[in-house]
């Protein structure tokens, strides 16, 4: 009894704990899902990357897709095995009377109509069936059909493999290109506020002037329309960062209600790409996952076409089965085992029209490829195009940024000395702002032209 007793304790704390850890994988998990950052983290570009790839929803169905083939192809594979069912049964029957008179419409049965004698034998009396069999069906050939069937499947498989490639490819383009678009967000915020802080500045050396009789009271008004102008656009920058920070969490997979306050790694290092657009193009068919993916969708289909047009041939089957019937126990048996050769002589012209949609779609994949190889060259040459104007960009831009600067301080120096106006003052700033504006976009665009070439040619890293 103690014993029985104990091993009835263990049980219960084994299912005690079971239910405990399985309730905690279900409440700990989701907020493992939303901690992927830490509050107050600096988030850099390669951990960004890292989130994305474990959260992006779209690789999430990609993979299942992978997995959804995989399943596929066992399921293809079936028809190597042998298919084996058992049936078990019970029946009541009452059989009518024979028919011995006039009265058999009476009994439900046609005029003329007897029963077999093993059952007439129990005259009007009720009894039961009881019934039992197995029975197994093995394909023996069938001109490869499974065989091509379960090509279709790998090769179906592996286009979906290369298509969760290009799904991460895209997903890490999306992640750099909002990740660098934040960087210029946060840059150009910086610019807003020294700007603001410059007219801020420029309006109360205006108003001391003015106190003083210096200068006059347009002066004080241009500066406070210049500083209005500013805060304006520090409000337009401001919210500019806020849905650069939105678009980033959701190319990274998160909620933005889930995130916590993180900072970004500030990059403003500049290193020229170095492969050339030639090296670029001879890579590029071979790198790219997407186009390999359709190549292994184009396999497929010619596979079909070979399975479709192997239904004009017969297959060979074996058959074998025991059963156990009769009305009380112990039932008597008996067994058969066979082969046999199914032709299919006529179907309504169905293996014809099979093999016309295959021909069809491997005609349409012909087609897709080419159209995809066509688009891929036309990104890369505009990738190109948008590195080299970047870099153009860049460089000019950086000569910009120093001359508006000098312009800016001898501005402000012609104005205190009282040989500037206030519209001369307000262009200098203005034109220091764009400037450095210009300059930031500039570097940004260059990054996210790089990483659309690294997207074109297939590289990740």
């Amino acid at each position: 009894m103690r014993a029985k007793f104990s091993r009835q304790i263990s049980l219960s704390k084994t299912l005690f704990f079971l239910c405990f850890f399985i309730s905690a994988s279900l409440v700990i998990s989701p907020i493992l899902y939303a901690q992927t950052i830490a509050a107050k983290e600096v988030l850099t570009l390669k951990k960004a990357i890292e989130i994305s790839l474990q959260n992006q929803p779209a690789i999430i169905v990609q993979a299942s897709q992978v997995q959804a083939g995989e399943a596929k192809i066992g399921q293809s594979k079936s028809g190597y095995f042998p298919q084996i069912n058992i049936s078990t049964g019970y029946t009541r029957i009452s059989p009518v009377k024979p028919d011995t008179s006039a009265n058999t419409s009476q009994a439900g049965m046609p005029p003329g109509t007897s029963i077999p004698s093993g059952i007439a034998g129990r005259g009007n009396e009720a009894f039961d069936q009881y019934a039992a069999s197995a029975y197994m069906n093995q394909l023996l050939f069938d001109f490869g059909k499974t065989g091509a069937q379960v090509n279709v499947q790998k090769l179906n498989t592996e286009a979906a493999r290369f298509a969760l490639e290009n799904t991460k490819d895209q997903v890490i383009f999306n992640v750099k290109q909002a990740y660098y678009s934040l960087l210029g967000a946060e840059h150009a915020l910086g610019v807003a506020i020294e700007s603001v802080d410059n007219f801020r500045n420029h309006l109360a050396i205006a108003i001391n002037y003015y106190r003083a009789g210096m200068k006059p009271k347009f002066d004080v008004t241009k500066a406070e329309v210049d500083l209005s102008n500013a805060e304006l656009n520090l409000i337009k920058a401001e919210n500019f960062v806020s849905a650069s920070r939105i678009n980033l969490n959701n190319a990274m997979g998160l909620f933005q209600i889930d995130v916590p306050s993180y900072t970004i790694e500030d990059d403003v290092s500049f290193a020229s790409f170095e492969l050339t657009k030639k090296e670029a193009i001879d890579i590029v068919y071979e790198k790219r996952s997407d186009l390999r993916a359709l190549q292994k969708q184009k396999e497929s289909a010619m596979e079909s076409v070979k399975l479709y047009q192997r239904g004009y041939f017969p297959t060979l089957s074996g058959v074998a089965s025991y059963t156990y019937v009769g009305p009380e126990f112990p039932l008597d048996s008996g067994w058969y085992a066979g082969a046999y050769l199914v032709y299919p002589l006529f179907s309504g012209f169905l293996t014809k029209n099979q093999v016309a949609e295959a021909k069809a779609n491997l005609e349409a994949l012909n087609a897709n490829e080419r159209g995809l190889k066509l688009t891929i060259l036309l990104d890369l040459e505009q990738a190109f195009n948008a590195l080299k104007e970047a870099a153009e960009s860049r460089r000019k831009t950086e000569l910009s940024v120093r001359l508006a600067r000098e312009n800016r301080e001898l501005a402000a120096e012609r104005y205190r000395s009282g040989t500037g106006t206030p519209a001369e003052l307000s262009d200098a700033l203005v034109d220091y702002a764009n400037a450095r504006l210009a300059n930031i976009a500039g570097l940004y665009d260059y990054k996210i032209a790089q990483a659309r070439i690294e997207r074109a040619i297939g590289k990740r890293e």
